[in-house]
């Protein structure tokens, strides 16, 4: 009497599950740098949505808000009903990451955040982009020209600035 066997072992499931979880894995790695990638894109556009709301600011009042803050900042524009902005953005990741300074005579700013991977991209068209920029905010977390050289910090930093 023979006996045909239907199935697996559990050696062959074994191996196979093996196999699954070594390919999960190293999917998992390659998409991290994807999702920094992601985050510092979406950075950069928070940026640029909140300097034309702070050009907008502007154009009402004809000077950009006072705050040295992030928060202080958000609230000036936000509490301005005829700019029809309810929120200002805040980083996808990390706590306190965007910063918001402006000159003493309100005529200028830079907003910055910091990066989590060296972008190109991004880093070429900001404020230290390929040409030196130099607005006229200076020391605390906004150093000239948002002060950190790409090319010798070991952090990266989008600004945007006037």
């Amino acid at each position: 009497m023979s006996y045909k066997r239907k199935g697996f072992t559990l050696i062959e499931l074994l191996v196979v599950i093996a196999i699954i979880g070594i390919l999960a894995a190293a999917l998992l790695v390659s998409l991290g740098g994807a999702r920094k990638t992601a985050r510092d894109a979406r950075r950069a556009a928070d940026l640029r949505n909140v300097q034309n709301a702070l050009e907008l600011y502007n154009s009402n009042n004809g000077a950009y808000p006072n705050g040295n803050t992030w928060a202080a900042m958000s609230s000036a524009i936000t509490g301005m009903a005829s700019l029809g902005i309810s929120q200002i953005p805040i980083d996808p990741s990390i706590a306190n990451n965007y910063k918001y300074c402006p000159s003493s005579t309100g005529q200028a700013y830079a907003i910055k955040a910091t990066l989590e991977a060296n972008n190109l991209t991004l880093l070429g068209n900001d404020l230290d982009g390929p040409q030196p920029a130099s607005p006229a905010t200076t020391g605390g977390d906004c150093p000239l020209a948002c002060g950190d050289n790409p090319e010798v910090s070991p952090n990266w930093f989008y600004c945007l600035g006037i």
